[in-house]
């Protein structure tokens, strides 16, 4: 006949065999596919490549999209990139340069130097009824409004609701993988039916068009 310390060092021996097989399993769990290197010039913080651009006049907003030759090229909107132009990140002030004026919608490429790691935004397709959101800045805050694409060409715009407020100028619209879908230039549009509140943003595809004229990429 067994004794109740028996049983309890038998309960004991079972729960330290079951924990030592669950370590072993744990230890055969395969990581293929994943990796947590991060090239020197990627951020992983997904908005972290949309800043503030500083002006004579004022201020907007412009995100990054490509580097090469130690340079930093952003897309902003036109009105924004006038005059003299610097670039802030966590106060760090950066001079830019105007590299590329689109003369048919409101949309520039600026380019700048910096020792700083950015996010670099890849482009999509905007898509009718898909969630977005835009990217920018109002003073020192970094601004973030959720809504959807309401249309994909009003008056040669692509249009999102949400509002977007001064200083938005020139920042994105992501689609729902972080894809960049938009330069805001404009909100809001009020007293249009469904496009009440509605912001515009030049279609992504002017930015694509300047990459190639001045990169050739």
């Amino acid at each position: 006949m067994m004794h109740s310390w028996h049983y309890k060092l038998i309960i004991v021996i079972a729960i330290v065999f079951y924990l030592s097989m669950v370590g072993m399993v744990a230890l055969e769990i395969p990581t293929i596919g994943y990796s947590t290197k991060v090239t020197a010039t990627v951020e992983t913080d997904l908005y972290g490549g949309v800043l503030i651009v500083q002006t004579d006049s004022g201020q907007g907003s412009c995100f990054v999209v490509a580097q090469k030759d130690g340079w930093f090229y952003a897309i902003t909107a036109r009105h924004v990139a006038e005059g003299t132009i610097w670039v802030t990140v966590d106060s760090e002030v950066y001079d830019a340069e105007v590299v590329r004026v689109d003369s048919q919608v409101d949309a520039a490429m600026i380019r700048f130097k910096s020792p700083e790691k950015y996010k670099i935004y890849e482009f999509g397709t905007a898509e009718v009824g898909k969630a977005c959101t835009t990217v920018g800045w109002n003073g020192d805050s970094r601004l973030l409004y959720k809504g959807y694409v309401v249309s994909v060409d009003f008056r040669g715009f692509v249009a999102a609701n949400g509002g977007v407020l001064p200083g938005c100028s020139g920042g994105v619209l992501l689609d729902e993988k972080g894809l960049a879908i938009g330069i805001t230039v404009a909100s809001p549009v009020y007293g249009m039916s469904v496009f009440d509140s509605t912001a515009l943003y030049v279609p992504i595809r002017y930015a694509k068009a300047m990459i190639v004229a001045v990169l050739g990429e």
